[in-house]
């Protein structure tokens, strides 16, 4: 094993940190009248009434509750550009043989698939 135990211990750490936010991520599913992990809005799902101006039909989605996925949206931001790239960038760096080796370079899928290639 590469890493040092530091390193290791930092992943782990904020791998159960990314974990324990991921409640917070669900709160999105379920604004949208959805579950997880098969939120309704996916192709094939029920759409969503939208109510802005907070008249109408009762559990339609008013503002309050776009102001609170736009919250969640930015705290996984932050949480992404604090936690998650530091950790894959520490990680990396202790593992810069792998890119050298063509066979394990991962290609992206236009579909948004992964593949080696080699």
């Amino acid at each position: 094993m590469k890493l040092p135990p530091e390193a290791n211990l930092l992943a782990v750490a904020h791998y159960l940190e990314a974990l324990d936010f991921q409640k917070e991520i669900v709160k999105i599913h379920t604004v949208f009248g959805g579950k997880n992990p098969h939120p309704n809005w996916l192709v094939g799902g029920v759409p969503c009434a939208i109510n802005l101006d907070e008249t109408g039909a009762v559990g339609a989605v008013n503002m309050e509750r776009l102001n609170l996925v736009s919250s969640i949206i930015q705290k996984a931001r932050q949480f992404c550009e604090q936690v998650y790239l530091p950790d894959v960038l520490l990680i990396a760096s202790y593992y810069k043989d792998w890119a050298k080796n063509r066979r394990r370079v991962i290609e992206h899928e236009p579909a948004g698939l992964w593949r080696v290639s080699g």
